[in-house]
């Protein structure tokens, strides 16, 4: 389980920290796919991202792996028996 920070970040430090462009942080800010916030609301003032918020996006969706889709297949069709 992932340990709670919540550290402040800018975008500039979220980028260097996912992996992810400046631009595309901004377009998910904007969608409202990622919080942020933005203590001086001024035009010019800068946004702040949560690192726990930004793993929290980053581990999302999470696909399971064949032998998980295979074991919940076989689940399902012996009426949640195991074999």
């Amino acid at each position: 389980m992932l340990q709670t920070d919540k550290t402040p970040m800018t975008v500039e430090k979220a980028a260097e920290y996912t992996g992810f462009t400046k631009s595309y942080l901004y377009k998910l800010i904007h969608s409202g796919k990622i919080p942020s916030y933005k203590p001086d609301t001024s035009k010019q003032g800068k946004v702040i991202l949560c690192k726990e918020e930004l793993q929290s996006f980053m581990f999302s969706n999470r696909r399971a792996s064949n032998a998980e889709m295979q074991e919940l297949a076989a689940n399902t069709l012996n009426g949640g028996k195991r074999l």
